[in-house]
């Protein structure tokens, strides 16, 4: 139930979670780490089982109550351990899923708790498994909840002079944020912190150098190295206190690199290029380049009500009205149009695009009883993948083939839920960077992406975003780790890149810059360049 940080066991993620099992063999390697014990994680599995069964009726809330109210077997041999060990403590999780960024801030940590409150501290840990976040998470993971083992780190309190996170890139620069005192306000993205920066070849550089001295942060990047050759980690949480550099806790991010070869040419008029993004927007995904693009380009895909009451054969009638159309707009026979369609969409995405601007321009006008019929229809399949169950929204059902719709309208297959970057992202993430309003703030995550923008205020709950839509927040509090799964980028006016928001960010894949504020009352396509900390705004409508 209880093992030591420097005994064996701790060193098995099975037992000790991913946590705790990095700093256990840190600490027997002879780097910086405090002592302390491990819950271990089977301990968890009756709680966090009754803790699943009462979600479906009870919900989060109930859940988190009944987690925590069920005692705890060994509490008198927790106390006793805890007594041995310091008088002022601290309890984190610590799961196996913590070995991916991507958790980051996902579960509860207890700070200057008294030996007999760690029974009551380690329930509330597990009790976190089941928080809106935690669970908002799992079920963008596909985790079944309360299916996972959670293990509890038990350590000493230290009263840090300073904290924060450090980075070692493939290339030897190390970046290091901190904060005076806790790093806490730091990771929950409540401030900014300050920064420092050493390239392989050279010396510190950043406001933090006069706050703390070159000769600490060579300590923290010689530290981290010896965890990067040790344990493969090139990320840390540090503190310093008035004698010890510590390492709280190790992780790694996989690096992204700037992208380097063929990049979308966006020259040309910026009124032509913002008309095909309104489209493109419109009708994004699988669906509509199947059934609305090869006719809509170039006019705009119209509003319609969707129609009530279609099914699986639904699909091949608009298939038929989208023929229609295509070979009206383009003046051809339905087979040579739809060929005409498909070489000019492609040729949007080559190296020379001007022409393929030039004949959109020149298509004829769609008909409009015609087309609204058919959007009427599409947004009605759409409602209608929504209605059978099979767990996609009508947004995510753009990113559906009309084959797939059909499918899955008849019962024979599953909407899915994660969509992934589409064929146009790169296209609208040129034009918009190119035509739009630029903003530059601090790169927080790299990557290259763009969507509309959804704005969140995390005080107030939040909203499920429209797939490959961009996030933008006042703060990089944690709690929107659970929106990024499908997400193209992610914007906050506040928060330090050290944030853990942002750690999950980097570990999906998802671009993100902090330091910029974008406005919420109006439609507008955003760009996000997480390599250069640039952000750029279209408007795309009212």
């Amino acid at each position: 139930m209880l093992a030591d940080l420097d005994h064996e066991s701790s060193l098995d993620p099975a037992l000790a979670g991913s946590k705790s099992a990095q700093l256990a063999v840190a600490r027997r390697s002879g780097l910086p780490v405090l002592p302390g014990f491990v819950v271990t994680a089977p301990t968890s599995r009756r709680h966090l089982r009754l803790g699943a069964e009462a979600l479906p009726e009870r919900g989060s809330g109930g859940a988190r109550l009944v987690v925590s109210g069920q005692p705890i077997e060994f509490a008198d041999a927790l106390v006793e351990a805890g007594e041995e060990l310091a008088p002022e403590l601290v309890a984190r999780s610590s799961t196996l899923l913590e070995r991916s960024g991507e958790w980051a801030g996902a579960f509860t940590s207890y700070l200057d708790l008294s030996p007999e409150d760690l029974p009551k501290a380690v329930a509330g840990c597990w009790a976190s498994a089941f928080s809106v976040d935690a669970l908002g998470r799992q079920e963008a993971a596909g985790i079944a909840p309360g299916s996972f083992d959670m293990a509890v780190l038990i350590q000493p309190v230290i009263q840090p002079r300073w904290g924060g996170t450090a980075d070692l890139a493939n290339d030897g620069t190390a970046v290091v944020h901190a904060i005076e005192g806790s790093p806490a306000p730091l990771l929950q993205g409540w401030q900014p912190g300050r920064s420092a920066t050493r390239p392989t070849t050279g010396s510190w550089e950043g406001e933090l150098v006069g706050e703390v001295g070159s000769l600490l942060l060579d300590d923290i990047a010689a530290v981290l190295l010896e965890a990067t050759t040790i344990l493969g980690a090139n990320r840390c949480e540090w503190a310093v206190d008035d004698n010890q550099l510590w390492l709280l806790q190790l992780g790694r991010v996989v690096e992204s690199q700037p992208e380097t070869g063929w990049a979308p040419n966006v020259v040309g008029d910026r009124e032509d290029w913002l008309s095909i993004v309104r489209s493109l927007l419109d009708a994004p995904g699988a669906l509509g380049a199947e059934l609305v693009l090869p006719w809509a380009i170039g006019s705009g895909v119209p509003a319609a009500p969707a129609r009530h009451d279609v099914g699986p054969g639904e699909v091949e009638m608009a298939r038929r009205l989208s023929g229609e159309l295509v070979s009206q707009v383009w003046a051809l026979p339905p087979e040579d149009a739809e060929k005409a369609a498909r070489e000019c969409l492609d040729a949007l995405l080559g190296p020379r695009p001007g022409q393929a601007l030039q004949t959109i321009s020149g298509l004829r006008e769609p008909d409009p009883e015609l087309s609204q019929e058919l959007m009427s229809l599409v947004h009605g399949l759409r409602n209608a993948v929504t209605g059978d169950g099979a767990g996609a929204s009508p947004d995510a059902a753009w990113y559906l083939s009309a084959g797939r719709l059909r499918a899955v309208l008849g019962g024979g297959a599953s909407g899915g839920s994660r969509v992934g970057s589409g064929r146009w992202e790169p296209l609208i993430t040129a034009i918009v960077l190119t035509h739009g309003n630029r903003l530059t703030g601090a790169a927080a995550s790299p990557g290259l992406g763009a969507g509309l923008l959804h704005s969140i205020d995390a005080s107030g709950g939040l909203r499920t975003p429209p797939p490959r839509s961009v996030l933008h927040s006042e703060q990089a509090a944690p709690v929107l780790s659970q929106l990024l799964w499908d997400s193209s980028g992610v914007v906050t006016h506040r928060g330090s890149p050290a944030a853990h928001l942002f750690e999950s960010a980097r570990s999906l894949g998802v671009p993100a810059v902090t330091g910029v504020d974008l406005p919420r009352n109006e439609k507008l396509v955003v760009a996000v360049d997480g390599f250069a900390g640039v952000v750029a705004t279209l408007t795309v409508g009212e």
